[in-house]
């Protein structure tokens, strides 16, 4: 059952059997069984295996009951030990990306990061990771209500931060909205590869490096692919992982 899970496609008993180290004879015996159970169909055609439709239920059944806030909180917690830098937990709120845990790094940030927090769109690694993966129709009324209010216009550079931000997996800025200061934002999605998340890491320049392929980024790529797996997001979803998964438009 494993190996078939793993495998998402369906296979012939010689293979399978020989990815789950048995004889094709103790598989096959197995595979009656579980067919009968529904766990386990087979092709009549090509006598392929694939996981049956109670085994599908039954995975559903717990990703539904999974608290993908509850075990966010773990990982950020796990990545406030491993890089000793302020990490936070936001999501989409009625007036847009907001904080809901901040972790704090040893050395204080004057930042204006708190929980309960409306980070902006345009100007916070967590607001373009929320413009690079939210739905992008909820994201474009959110944008225009934050334009009016701030009197600005998407320019360039805004574009071609949203831009890097969908082909590395998670956003980046420095110097805003505090000088000094560099933050990383990267989306959790979950078994609809629907985005649920964003886990924000923030330093001051110098403690952080700022390349793409840094220690920061390549940390907190894991952390969010780790949770998005959990989470039962696809192996096979176009939703981006950064470098870790290249080939996302």
């Amino acid at each position: 059952m494993e190996v078939l899970s793993r495998l998402r496609d369906s296979v012939e008993l010689r293979t399978l059997s020989s990815a789950a180290g048995m004889s094709a004879s103790l598989a096959h015996a197995y595979l009656t069984s579980f067919t009968r159970m529904g766990l386990v169909k087979q092709n009549p055609s090509t006598k392929h295996y694939s996981l049956g439709q109670f085994a599908i239920d039954l995975g559903l059944s717990e990703l539904r009951s999974l608290d993908p806030i509850e075990l966010a909180l773990g990982s950020i917690a796990q990545l406030r030990l491993e890089l000793d830098q302020t990490v936070a937990l936001s999501v989409w709120g009625s007036a847009g990306p907001t904080v809901i845990r901040v972790l704090r790094a040893d050395a204080p940030l004057h930042a204006t990061l708190y929980e309960g927090a409306t980070l902006a769109l345009t100007t916070s690694a967590t607001g373009r990771a929320f413009c690079a993966f939210w739905p992008q129709q909820v994201v474009q009324k959110a944008l225009e209500i934050e334009q009016a209010k701030r009197h600005v216009l998407q320019d360039d550079t805004f574009v071609s931060a949203i831009a890097d931000a969908k082909l590395q997996g998670l956003a980046r800025i420095s110097g805003q909205p505090v000088p000094g200061l560099v933050s990383f934002s990267a989306p959790v999605f979950n078994h609809a590869s629907t985005m649920v998340c964003a886990i924000t890491v923030t330093g001051r320049v110098g403690s952080i490096d700022v390349d793409w392929d840094g220690p920061v980024p390549t940390a907190l790529r894991r952390a969010t692919r780790n949770l998005s797996d959990r989470l039962g997001l696809p192996s096979d979803s176009s939703m981006t992982r950064g470098p870790l998964a290249p080939g996302l438009g």
